[in-house]
């Protein structure tokens, strides 16, 4: 293009480097990136505003005027140069913005094309962190994907701990997807790890997690299997984390089972009950399945309780991913009563998106009868 004619080796290398930033730049980034005076800095992004390479967004932010200009700047890009400006532009975002969805979008867009060091996965991690917070789950699954594909191919103590944590978050959010042979496979090359390296914490709750998935694809048995031998594990270990993790998962499978009765004597004996204001996610997926049990077992009040409060946190943090499941279970806990009428309201659930398909169906037929 002839406004890229005549353009000087600084001004060059400096829109060269802002390509990188996927929703534009501020000056204070690129004066931070090039290690450049603000005189000189204001002096280039100026004239580059003048010449309409780039545009103004704010007083202190700028972007390309349009995409073909910023791609052919990236083109030009060195693989040398490109892999040093990720890195400072990486150590930018991760100290100078917030933890919210545009530090993820920002640190994604770099990490995700490239193979990444063990450093540079740990920041890919902290992105797919920060959009399952934000209830970005697909966005989280897609970094967690990467981070384990490049994981694969480092070797050491750190990079093995860091496998094994990023697989136990990929499973944990995953059903989402319900892609149950590449989740067995991540859990079973996590599984190898935990166990060449001792871990009993990471091997309760690795095989935990496989019964789960066992359980969904119908390998009722390997499922139970599975299960009791992470619960055994996790009660040789002093970890209230662990143990509540445990616990959990262990109302699931009596409730999988019919045991309901079981779940609700096994969570009262244990716990004293969780705050579902600051309670996290499978927490509060599994005070909807107790709230089931509760029914089932003639304790409708606090059944219904139980769920309600779960329902409201999930709607005050805009999870609707876990919403979905917690109207399900409501659902099926009104028809489970036969309070049909009382059920309808909640029937507008993702089949996609929850975690009991057979119960969909049944749920849909019953309240159509």
């Amino acid at each position: 293009m002839n406004r890229e004619k005549n353009i000087s080796e600084p001004t060059l290398s400096t829109l060269k480097a802002a390509s990188l930033f996927k929703n534009g730049f501020s000056i204070d980034w690129l004066i931070q990136l090039m290690e450049e005076k603000p005189s000189v800095m204001i002096e280039i992004l100026e004239q580059a505003t003048k010449d309409k390479i780039l545009e103004k967004m704010n007083f202190s932010k700028f972007s390309f005027s349009d995409k073909e200009i910023k791609a052919s700047f990236k083109k030009q890009l060195t693989s040398q140069e490109m892999k040093g400006f990720q890195k400072k532009i990486t150590d930018i975002f991760l100290k100078e913005l917030p933890d919210d969805e545009e530090k993820a979008d920002q640190l994604a867009d770099i990490l995700l094309d490239s193979e990444n060091d063990l450093q540079q996965c740990r920041w890919l991690a902290k992105a797919a962190d920060i959009y399952n917070h934000c209830f970005q789950i697909k966005n989280s699954i897609k970094c967690f994907d990467k981070v384990l594909d490049n994981l694969s191919r480092i070797e050491g103590t750190a990079a093995c701990e860091l496998f094994i944590e990023t697989s136990l978050k990929y499973a944990r959010i995953s059903d989402v997807e319900f892609n149950i042979y590449k989740i067995m496979n991540i859990l079973n090359q996590a599984l190898e790890k935990a166990e060449n390296r001792k871990d009993l914490k990471s091997l309760s709750l690795i095989q935990m997690q496989m019964a789960k998935n066992e359980w969904y694809r119908s390998n009722f048995p390997e499922a139970i299997k599975l299960f009791n031998r992470g619960w055994e594990i996790s009660k040789t270990i002093n970890d209230k984390k662990l143990k509540s993790s445990a616990i959990n998962f262990s109302a699931f499978f009596h409730y999988w089972q019919g045991y309901f009765k079981e779940a609700v004597d096994l969570y009262e004996s244990e716990i004293s009950g969780s705050d579902p204001l600051i309670a996290p996610r499978f927490q509060l997926m599994t005070d909807s399945v107790l709230g089931n049990c509760y029914t089932m077992i003639g304790r409708a009040a606090q059944g219904f309780g139980m769920i309600n409060a779960a329902r409201s946190a999930c709607l005050k943090a805009g999870d609707k991913f876990i919403n979905s499941i917690n109207s399900l279970t409501m659902a099926i806990s009104l028809i489970d009563i036969q309070r049909y009428n009382e059920a309808k309201p909640y029937r507008c659930v993702s089949s996609k998106l929850s975690p009991f398909p057979k119960k969909i169906s049944q749920l849909h037929r019953k309240i159509s009868s």
